[in-house]
């Protein structure tokens, strides 16, 4: 097998993706082994200390307080001191770098000097020591901080340096006429350091790519720039704007070492990524802190530097933004001693380890490989994550940025190589540890053993089982139960199909002892039973009555499957001491189980299909058998019958199915029931199966006529009757069968069959009419078959008794949707029918509530109702219900039905009253509003209307009415009662109605003096609040009255005011009242009459002279003049206005603009322009006929 096939073998079921030991950023001794060189501190200490250091391959290149830089090799010794060539200098080194060849190496001061030193040239030879003095020595950045210090690829003395006053500089080492390098400098360019403040430049290493693009990435507080130095003219390929920010105090660039057209840039706490040869690309991660420094560990993996000293690893495949995928883990520096502040000098990584300068020495941190964490976990003792580690590096979905890092192979068939003989040690170390532990944890060792199968599985099927072996052979001396555990596991997930015969013997043994056997059946289920003890395995089935694995082993193993058969025939025959198999404890029910799976072609108990050719070997042997006319002989060849009774002169008509039928007729019609569906029934005749449908049948009916079992009758009734419309094409009955099984059926008096009795009947009749129905519905009129007799009702077209049954009380399913059905075909039937509907409308008016009762959609039960005949609408009056009579009646008022004029009146009454009774007020206003007054009774709607003290409802009705003197009676009436309530808003209501009436009526003036005589009458015995309710009230009246005018004149308010006024005064209420009594009253009539028509006089005032002001406007814009369309005469066609006008027509211009508004004589050189925008010459004009006090355009005739 294929690795590629056993790593999605479906046993692997263990999720290896929580061994990541980068999940959670775990313990930090997991991903990285430190080791401290002690040596290497007291060398310094000469020196000053150490400020910086620059890792390389094979040294450590480390700067010093007092100036000079230190090369030690890995083993601690000191290689070379390179000291400044300045005697008695003194600075601390900031900053270190080598060139492309390893030969010479530059160092920035603080100071803001600059050093560089050739590697390869002579030691100091009179001191005897490895010193080196400086070849080159740069002062021009003096008195300032350098914020990057880089070669340039392929150059020895050639540096690129910017400090903070944003400059950046190429220095060159050239030979002067006496061969002393000497320096020569150039600017690039020059950053404002007040408003884009530098924070650094780095030039990418080339590598051993000496014909390499020379490029330079400058970073600054406001934009990411990559600049070439290798062409004539540089140029800037790359720029990326930044987020404007006040001030930036950190920010870092790290070209990639692996791919060197990569560049990470830091700008706080924002870290970015871009690729050089795509430009679409770019990777972004915040940090929870700013940036001090970037640097490279894989193609994939950086390390960042932040500025509380915790190192984090950062994976460049996580998705974009996504913090806590991107970080792998993270590593507090500060725990190691890191000298601080400027830490970022003090910490340096390069390939597979971290360097950092502590206070006390230096430390270099091995980041761990897949082995190392392995073997960490082994000395903490936990075998568990050691060989999850094993399987987490085996999963092709691990991705490539954790494979490079933890140095596995990228191909997973070497990665297979490199892991397999670690996983077979850490194999034999995981057992040795189990066995000698002993006190240790039930589920530990489960999960470990689970774990080492898993992993055998992964390698290949033949090294899990070879595991399986050496493994379970240990494990079964101190941990048997924890390892048969895993192992039954592993048999029912279908990792495990195969076992040794001691191994095999030694789970049976196991799950026997264990009581537990039905674990047992399942584990003999799952195995590959050709590779079994199969004598051992049936005596142990047989021991513990495992029936269904002796059956599925007999089948499976030995290929028989007429034993089974026989053995069940002769269990219900009550031989058992003759069955070879089985005996008397079987259960019936899981031997017609066996029967049902094996006669449709299925392994028993798995349900595995057989093939097809045993398959239908395997059925024609069941069915001859089971449905043969006379005892056979068994086994073939012997001469002996298989006999159902004592002897063979007893034996029945189709002996074996008779018997399984008297025995369990139920149980056996269900497996023929399930048989009847299966399509090898349905296969041309030349196929070699030699049994059909119609043969089954007519062996049951042969059957039933020789049982003197009732419930076999029935249950054989109800199985034919119910199989025949299912498979109508393949089985054929006459009717006088058919009505002879009906009757059987009818009969039966067993109450567990009569539900099954009705269904079947019913799937019958859906398909078989009988020949009298109405003979039928009067046998089963006293049975309680619902369904059966709502079937025969529809044949024989009973349509009335099928309603009235469905509307019974035996019906207890009733919804609207099955009531709206029965309705609908009821209607239908109807159309055709005057008798079938006459009774149709009986049983509905007899079933009226109950109908309602059933319907939540009004809607659609009013329509349906109405389908039937309109005058049945009328019966929603005597429902008890007040709800559903309102719902109904509203729907029946939505559309226009024809409905009679009685019920009409009645109805609508009914519905005002439930409206009330139900508060709907919007439903009473849009009534009031519609209704056709001609057919209701009015003195009803007035006596419901006053029962719930509805004036406002009232007073609309009188409108509609137009019985305006009663609406302003009962207007009146309620300002009298709110005036007592002191309730201003309900007055100032009911006075609009009162206005609109009196606007409204043919005699308004009586309805103006009512509403006002009312008032005025009431003011004398009223409160001072209240008259001061009934003032307002009273002048909004007189407002409302003096903006109207009597029809017969065009006075608006003299006469007709000065009407309404004697009027008032003349009324029969206000004649016996004292003048003093309304004195005050009367002052504030005209006192408001006066008010408002000041009021109206100063508005026209107003209205006039912004008029007049708007008139003036509009004369003195005319006389301004219009503008001209055309610069031509229409006329004469010769030019009246712009270029090309004539002279002495510009100079008349010329000359009256500057008389101050004096006219000049303009003579014949006048022009007229319209509205419309023509123009023309008066003199034109003149000559065609016009005058000048009648000038009008000759083209569309404005004046």
């Amino acid at each position: 097998m294929t690795t590629n096939d056993t790593v999605s073998t479906p046993g692997n079921y263990t999720d290896f993706e929580r061994f990541n030991p980068f999940k959670d950023n775990q313990d930090e001794l997991l991903h990285v082994s430190w080791t401290s060189l002690q040596q290497i501190y007291p060398n310094l200490s000469l020196y000053g200390g150490p400020t910086v250091i620059f890792p390389v391959q094979l040294f450590y290149v480390i700067g010093t307080a007092k100036g000079s830089v230190i090369i030690f090799t890995k083993t601690q010794f000191v290689q070379s001191v390179l000291s400044p060539s300045i005697k008695d200098f003194r600075s601390k080194v900031t900053s270190i770098d080598i060139n492309q060849d390893g030969t010479h190496i530059c160092a920035g001061y603080e100071s803001g000097d600059i050093f560089i030193w050739d590697l390869n040239s002579d030691a100091d030879n009179e001191s005897n020591s490895n010193q080196k003095e400086a070849v080159l020595h740069i002062a021009s950045h003096k008195g300032h901080m350098f914020n990057g210090i880089s070669f340039i690829p392929g150059k020895h003395t050639n540096i690129v340096a910017s400090d903070s006053t944003g400059h950046i500089v190429i220095h060159k080492g050239n030979r002067n006429h006496l061969w002393q390098l000497v320096p020569s400098s150039k600017e690039i360019m020059r950053l404002n350091p007040m408003t884009n403040p530098l924070l650094m430049t780095r030039i990418r290493n080339n590598g051993e790519n000496y014909e390499a693009e020379h490029l330079m990435a400058v970073l600054s507080s406001r934009s990411f720039a990559i600049i070439s130095l290798s062409a004539p003219t540089m140029y800037t390929s790359r720029l990326v704007e930044l987020p404007s920010k006040n001030s930036s105090a950190f920010g870092y660039i790290a070209w990639n070492s692996f791919n060197m057209n990569q560049v990470a840039f830091s700008v706080d706490n924002q870290l970015s990524l871009i690729d050089l040869e795509n430009l679409q690309f770019q990777w972004s991660y915040e940090a929870p802190e700013p940036i001090c420094k970037i640097d490279w560990l894989t193609d994939k993996i950086m390390t960042i530097l932040l500025v509380s000293n915790r190192l984090l690893f950062i994976d460049t495949n996580a998705p974009n933004n996504e913090e806590d995928n991107a970080v792998l883990t993270s590593i507090d520096l500060l725990v190691s001693d890191i000298i601080v502040p400027n830490s970022e000098n003090h910490f340096a990584a390069i390939g597979s380890k971290i360097v950092v300068l502590t206070n006390y020495c230096l430390k270099v941190g091995k980041l761990n490989s897949w082995s190392d964490i392995v073997l960490y976990h082994i000395h903490q003792g936990n075998y568990i994550n050691a060989l999850g580690t094993l399987g987490f590096c085996l999963q092709k979905t691990t991705s490539d940025s954790i494979i490079g890092l933890l140095r596995l192979e990228k191909e997973y068939d070497k990665r297979m190589e490199q892991i397999e003989p670690s996983f077979n040690n850490l194999t034999l170390a995981t057992v040795q540890y189990l066995l000698k532990q002993s006190n240790i944890d039930y589920e530990k060792v489960m999960e470990t053993a689970s774990l080492v199968f898993d992993l055998g599985m992964i390698f290949s099927k033949e090294k899990m089982y070879g595991l399986l072996e050496q493994v379970g052979e240990a494990l079964m001396i101190k941990h048997n139960d924890e390892f048969q555990e895993v192992l039954y596991e592993k048999i029912v997930n279908g990792t495990v199909t195969y076992l040794s015969p001691i191994l095999f013997k030694a789970v049976m043994e196991y799950t026997v002892s264990s009581g537990m056997e039905r674990r047992l059946e399942t584990i003999l289920l799952s195995l590959d039973i050709s590779t079994l003890d199969i004598d051992y395995a049936m005596r142990i089935c047989k021991e513990f009555q495992l029936y269904p694995a002796i059956f599925y082993l007999w089948n499976t193993i030995l290929d028989d499957y007429q034993r089974p058969l026989a053995d069940i025939i002769l269990f219900f025959a009550g031989k058992s001491e003759e069955c070879v198999i089985i005996d008397e404890n079987v259960k019936s029910a899981m031997l017609f189980d066996y029967l049902e799976s094996t006669i449709t072609g299925r392994i028993f108990p798995t349900e595995k299909r057989l093939v097809s050719a045993e398959e239908l070997k395997v059925k024609n042997e069941y069915y001859n058998l089971l449905f043969s006319g006379s005892t056979t002989e068994f086994p073939v060849g012997s001469g002996s019958k298989l006999l159902t009774k004592a002897t063979a002169t007893e034996e029945p008509v189709f002996p074996y199915a008779s018997l399984l039928l008297d025995k369990d007729a139920g149980g056996f019609l269900k497996v023929l029931d399930v048989s009847f569906e299966d399509a090898v029934f349905n296969e041309s005749p030349d196929r070699t199966f030699q049994f059909t449908r119609q043969y089954l049948i007519d062996a049951l009916l042969d059957i039933l006529r020789d049982s003197v079992q009732d419930s076999v009758k029935v249950q054989i009734s109800i199985f034919i009757c119910k199989n025949l419309p299912k498979y109508s094409q393949f089985i054929r009955l006459t009717n006088t069968v058919i009505e002879s099984l009906i009757d059987i059926i009818y009969s039966n008096k067993i109450k567990e069959l009569e539900e099954p009795s009705e269904q079947c009947l019913e799937a019958l009749l859906s398909f078989y009419t009988p020949t009298d129905v109405n003979l039928l519905i009067e046998k089963f009129s006293q049975s309680s078959f619902y369904h059966v007799k709502l079937l025969l009702y529809k044949k024989a077209a009973r349509y009335a008794d099928y309603l009235s049954l469905f509307l019974s009380d035996t019906n207890n399913n009733m919804s609207q949707d099955s009531l709206l059905s029965c309705l609908k075909l009821c209607q239908r039937a109807s159309e055709s029918s005057p008798v079938i509907h006459h009774q149709l409308n009986e049983v509905i008016c007899h079933n009226f509530e109950k109908i309602v009762t059933s319907f939540q959609d009004m809607d659609v039960l009013v329509s349906i109702i109405e389908c039937f005949d309109s005058s049945l609408q009328s019966n929603i009056l005597s429902v008890s219900d007040k709800k559903l009579v309102l719902q109904y009646l509203r729907c029946l008022f939505c559309k226009d039905y024809h409905l009679s004029g009685p019920f009409l009146k009645e109805a609508r009454i009914k519905y005002l009253s439930l409206l009330y009774e139900n508060n709907d007020e919007e439903n009473i206003t849009t009534w009031i509003e519609t209704v056709d007054l001609k057919n209701v009774d009015i003195d009803s709607v007035v006596h419901i209307i006053n029962n719930y003290n509805d004036s406002k409802t009232l007073v609309k009705l009188f409108i509609r009415l137009q019985r305006y003197k009663s609406a302003i009676n009962e207007i009146n009436s309620r300002i009298n009662a709110l005036l007592k309530d002191k309730n201003l808003e309900g007055i100032n209501e009911f006075l609009d109605l009162g206005i609109v009436v009196s606007q409204s009526s043919d005699n308004a003036t009586e309805e103006w003096v009512a509403l006002l005589s009312n008032l005025v009458s009431q003011y004398p015995s009223l409160t001072d609040e209240q008259k001061s309710m009934c003032d307002r009230s009273l002048q909004k009246l007189f407002i409302k009255l003096s903006d109207r005018k009597d029809e017969n004149t065009t006075n608006y308010n003299d006469n007709y005011f000065g009407a309404i006024i004697m009027q008032i005064f003349e009324d029969k209420s206000l004649i016996l009242n004292k003048i003093q009594d309304i004195k005050t009253v009367l002052l504030n009539i005209f006192t408001a009459y006066s008010v408002e028509e000041t009021t109206k006089l100063l508005i026209l005032q107003i209205i006039n002279q912004s008029a007049s002001l708007d008139v003036s406007t509009y004369i003195r814009k005319r006389r301004e003049g219009w503008a001209i369309k055309s610069y031509e005469c229409e006329v004469c066609g010769k030019k009246i206005w712009g270029i090309g006008i004539e002279n002495k027509i510009f100079d008349i211009w010329e000359k009256n603009r500057t008389l101050d508004g004096k006219k000049s004589e303009i003579g014949d050189s006048g022009i007229l322009v319209y509205s419309c925008g023509h123009g023309f010459h008066e003199t034109c004009l003149k000559n065609m006929g016009q005058h000048a006090e009648s000038y009008h355009c000759l083209l569309c005739d404005d004046h």
